[in-house]
């Protein structure tokens, strides 16, 4: 009967990966990232960020009376961003700097300019009326 002693090693490797590039980086990356899981990319660049965002979801209550319900939309990180845009909730260093668009067809009024125009005044002189003398 044989068995272990102290001196036995065990050696135990695992076999090599096939290491193909990464599209995005060129970096080395185990081709079963690819094979299996569909990623062409390796995960330093999915970690970064600067490849793969996040999806992002929003609550939408639906219906009304008894009978409402709340859905969740999943969407790409892109469609999020436009969302935030259209709804007026982006702010800050994220807010895109608004575009005043001029057209022939609209009017600016300064209502200021417009006051002074139509004041009851008179040659510049005012006259300040206090209710209590006037009854």
């Amino acid at each position: 009967m044989s068995y272990v002693n102290e001196s036995t090693v065990l050696n135990m490797s695992k076999p090599p990966l096939k290491m193909i590039p990464c599209t995005k980086c060129s970096g080395n990356m185990p081709e079963l990232r690819l094979i299996e899981y569909g990623y062409n990319f390796c995960i330093n660049c999915s970690e970064s960020g600067n490849y793969v965002k996040p999806k992002q979801g929003i609550s939408v209550l639906m219906g009304e009376g008894d009978h409402t319900w709340v859905e969740t939309i999943i969407m790409d990180a892109e469609e999020y961003d436009q969302y935030l845009f259209d709804t007026g909730q982006l702010v800050g260093d994220d807010a895109p700097a608004p575009q005043l668009k001029l057209d022939k067809s609209s009017e600016i009024i300064d209502f200021e300019e417009e006051d002074n125009k139509n004041s009851s005044s008179k040659n510049g002189k005012v006259s300040i009326m206090d209710q209590l003398d006037s009854e």
